[in-house]
C-alpha cells in the first residue's frame, strides 16, 4: 500500500483511498466507515505535532534513548530527523551506552 500511495505524486484523497483498498482486497464499506467516522484522527495529529516538537517533518526519523530509564537533562533523548548513514547512527548509540558508565 505505501508504494501505491506515494506513485500518486503527492495526491491523496478520499477516491485515491478508496480505489487502493478495493485494489488490495479490503472491505471497501468498512473502510468508508472507518474513513468517515475519524475515530483516529486526534490521534493522528497529536502525533504529528510531536513529531514536529522533535523535528520531524517528514520521514523517515528516529528517536534513540536508554531504555533503562526515561530521558532526563543529564541522559536525554537524541532525535534523527532523516535518512542518515550507519556511521551516524552507531556514533549516537555508542555516545548513549558512553554515557551510561561514569
Amino acid at each position: 500500500m505505501h508504494d501505491r500511495l506515494f506513485a500518486e505524486g503527492g495526491r491523496l484523497d478520499k477516491q485515491v483511498y478508496l480505489r487502493h483498498t478495493s485494489a488490495i482486497g479490503l472491505d471497501q464499506s468498512a473502510f468508508e466507515r472507518c474513513f468517515k467516522d475519524g475515530r483516529y484522527t486526534t490521534a493522528i495529529f497529536e502525533d504529528r505535532q510531536e513529531a514536529n516538537r522533535w523535528g520531524f517533518h517528514g520521514t523517515p526519523g528516529f528517536i534513540l534513548m536508554r531504555t533503562a530509564s526515561e530521558p532526563t537533562e543529564k541522559e536525554p533523548a537524541v532525535a534523527i530527523p532523516g535518512a542518515f548513514p550507519f556511521e551516524m547512527f552507531a556514533e549516537e548509540i555508542d555516545r548513549l551506552l558512553a554515557s551510561s558508565h561514569p
